[in-house]
């Protein structure tokens, strides 16, 4: 814990204000670490645009105890900031610093707590923002369609609740992502936010990790087709990656279309099944919740300092 006798309370040997520190929120069911997994197989561009990407277990403790105890919603001060990016990265100062980790915004457990979906996302934007007061932040959030969104989360934690537990005072049609991204620009209004919905999310995946860089453009990456091959079957993989080799797509546009492709001749049947079924709810009960997602999405592209990434 820093004290005001540490030997660099006054000055910066850990700390850059320049580093951009990029905070990936979840949400939960929405591919865990597969960002970092991707982000961290390109090499080579860590390395150009000197990145730092930490797995969880060297930040989350450290971030709990300045959320919950050190610094409980008033901003770190310049000694805090220094024993923060030490504990962090040391002296290996980097231009961009990647956090992420899906309970960020909440335990999976506290999900719908207070009849709502992450209802205290704008505290725990702000009490992230506060960790690093003095360095350009944003966020990355992928969504999911509540009518899969539900069910997976339910599935996650369903041993210690049943589902009126679960659902708690929560309308499941009341469920709308564009209120989580708001509640998180309330709470840190300066940090700019990156979203994407998970249905999209094989498509893409280079734009996240684009994101995740802080690339312009549609540079091609190592890791861009992760998601993709993940759902192929063995046989769709293999093939995939001998086409991409001879003939490597050279703009988003073209990465979708052969992403397509092979998906429609090569996608895992037991990859592509989603449980959408809820107790308690019948299918057309489901196919509302699809539908007003999609609304929900459309107003998420028009909100100020959103990205929203589509294919």
């Amino acid at each position: 814990m820093p004290t005001s006798a540490d030997p660099h309370a006054n000055q910066r040997v850990y700390s850059d204000p320049e580093t951009h520190v990029v905070f990936h929120l979840g949400a939960h069911c929405t591919g865990e670490d597969s960002l970092i997994f991707s982000l961290k197989r390109d090499k080579s561009l860590l390395e150009k645009y000197n990145l730092g990407v930490l797995r969880q277990k060297f930040f989350t403790d450290i971030l709990r105890e300045y959320t919950t105890e050190l610094l409980r919603g008033r901003a770190a001060d310049l000694s805090e900031q220094e024993h923060l990016f030490q504990s962090l990265i040391g002296t290996n100062l980097v231009d961009r610093l990647v956090l992420s980790y899906d309970s960020f915004l909440s335990g999976p457990q506290r999900v719908l707590a207070a009849g709502g979906l992450y209802v205290n996302a704008d505290q725990k934007a702000r009490e992230l923002r506060n960790c690093v007061p003095d360095n350009p932040v944003s966020f990355m959030l992928a969504i999911r369609n509540p009518a899969t969104f539900l069910p997976a989360m339910f599935a996650k934690v369903s041993e210690a609740q049943d589902i009126e537990d679960f659902l708690g005072a929560i309308d499941p049609f009341s469920i709308r992502w564009s209120q989580v991204i708001a509640q998180i620009r309330e709470g840190a209004p300066d940090a700019p936010i990156t979203v994407w919905c998970n249905e999209d999310t094989p498509f893409v995946w280079g734009k996240v990790l684009r994101s995740g860089f802080g690339i312009a453009g549609e540079e091609m990456l190592d890791g861009q087709f992760d998601i993709a091959k993940d759902i192929m079957t063995e046989q769709g993989r293999a093939a995939f990656e001998s086409y991409v080799a001879v003939k490597p797509p050279r703009s988003d546009a073209q990465a979708a279309s052969i992403i397509e492709l092979f998906l429609e001749r090569f996608a895992d049947p037991e990859q592509l099944i989603e449980d959408d079924s809820l107790p308690g709810y019948a299918p057309e009960d489901l196919t509302a919740m699809t539908r007003l997602y999609e609304e929900d999405i459309a107003r998420i592209a028009a909100m100020p300092g959103v990205t929203l990434l589509s294919p």
